[in-house]
């Protein structure tokens, strides 16, 4: 479904985790859930209709439409994704802090609801240029264009409570706040400003990440739930009704598998 590649720029491995880019290549229609993540993305579409919502994203081919620029926040149900055509798409994928660096703006202004069209006339102007290369140089174009974009900001306070609260998943805020020497209010409106959502939120979507990962490492649901923080089966139960629409054991039942490793998407 997706080629995937790491960016060769050291720089840029700081902030972006990863390159995706939808295989055109014996293509049949593409209808799958995708479920909440703490980093965001930033997709170039060429030549397509991309539509949201309530949750759903269908993409197509159209011919009059030259390029897009979504850029995708934070969401805590899954969202049901439709391609009906084969079409040019490259998506950013950056780390929870990632994104803030290559704007001006913060992302609670870039990327603060699920889905939003890129409203900067660099990037859009980008757009027209990348797809303007032959495939296999795509990415190399798309790594200068983001290291000319990098923006000096210091992040450092948010990115500490980050690691502070990835360590300690059953962190109370205002220890978390303590910890980081600032106040609750400030940690709160870093978390919006900086990530798009609330301490408590990213919290929910670390665990359930967390308990992706230790799942694919052939640990029980009940190893999953006690090494993630969940305080009991029920606790364990909800968040993942929440986040997944399902019960954990039809969640991991159902997830496909995507290249390598499990991504958590479900197929319909």
């Amino acid at each position: 479904m997706y080629n995937v590649c790491k960016p060769e720029s050291e720089i840029l491995k700081k902030y972006i985790s990863e390159f995706t880019l939808l295989k055109k290549e014996n293509f049949k229609p593409i209808n799958y859930l995708a479920f909440p993540h703490n980093n965001s993305a930033i997709v170039f579409l060429s030549k397509a209709t991309v539509s949201y919502n309530d949750y759903k994203i269908t993409v197509s081919q159209d011919p009059n439409n030259v390029q897009s620029v979504v850029a995708l926040g934070k969401y805590l149900h899954p969202v049901h994704l439709f391609y009906l055509d084969a079409v040019d798409e490259i998506c950013i994928n950056f780390t929870p802090t990632g994104l803030n660096y290559f704007f001006k703006q913060n992302f609670e202004q870039i990327a603060g609801k699920p889905f939003q069209f890129v409203d900067n006339n660099i990037w859009t102007r980008f757009s027209l240029k990348l797809y303007s290369h032959p495939k296999e140089k795509r990415i190399k174009v798309l790594e200068d264009f983001l290291l000319s974009q990098l923006q000096k900001k210091d992040l450092s306070t948010i990115e500490q409570i980050i690691s502070i609260l990835k360590s300690d998943l059953s962190i109370k805020i205002k220890d978390l706040a303590a910890k980081a020497h600032v106040s609750q209010r400030t940690v709160n409106r870093l978390f919006h400003t900086y990530l798009g959502c609330s301490p408590s939120a990213f919290k929910k979507i670390q665990r359930f990440r967390n308990a992706i990962a230790m799942k694919n490492k052939d640990n029980s649901l009940t190893e999953v739930s006690l090494l993630n923080e969940y305080y009991d089966s029920a606790h364990f139960n909800h968040e993942f009704q929440e986040l997944t629409n399902t019960n954990p054991t039809s969640f991991f039942n159902k997830l496909s598998k995507v290249g390598d490793k499990k991504f958590p998407y479900i197929f319909k």
